[in-house]
């Protein structure tokens, strides 16, 4: 897709060159057997011109980054072809093997952040995540378990 150029940030974005290119959400669905619903998003051709200038210093896509247009059904296909072999093995190994992936491609884990959960906001350095997907947080020496909220990387 863009070796190279691509990080996630936790929870759920993937970035291009320091600007979020798209996302990933899923929801637990209730009732009969466990689902989950995914939803996800990817800029792939977008022009620059057609991101609004107030969203350009951070919002970027696929043909930006790489000067190419994508054919957006093979990527596509593509995508949920890995995204198949990854749920294969959540189901088979659990987490921890795609918890090391992850860390890979991190650009959070070593920076300081805010972490709001909708109801506490958390503040320290990045750990980097466990095994179960949950960021860990570095606040005065102890390691906090986040299991969701909104991150902002904090100014230097």
């Amino acid at each position: 897709m863009a070796p190279g150029l691509a990080g996630l940030k936790w929870p759920n974005d993937l970035w291009l060159r320091g600007k979020k290119a798209g996302g990933i959400l899923a929801q637990l669905l209730s009732g009969g057997d466990p689902c989950v619903l995914l939803g996800m998003g990817l800029n792939v051709n977008l022009r620059l011109d057609q991101v609004p200038a107030e969203l350009r210093e951070i919002a970027t896509s696929l043909l930006i980054e790489t000067g190419k247009v994508r054919d957006r059904v093979k990527l596509a296909a593509t995508l949920f072809a890995r995204l198949d072999e990854r749920l294969e093995q959540l189901q088979e190994l659990g987490f921890a093997p795609i918890a090391s992936l992850w860390e890979g491609y991190s650009i959070l884990t070593g920076k300081r952040v805010t972490v709001f959960d909708g109801q506490t906001r958390y503040s320290g350095m990045v750990k980097g995540i466990d095994t179960g997907g949950a960021l860990l947080l570095v606040e005065g020496g102890n390691v906090a378990r986040i299991l969701s909220g909104d991150v902002t990387v904090e100014k230097p």
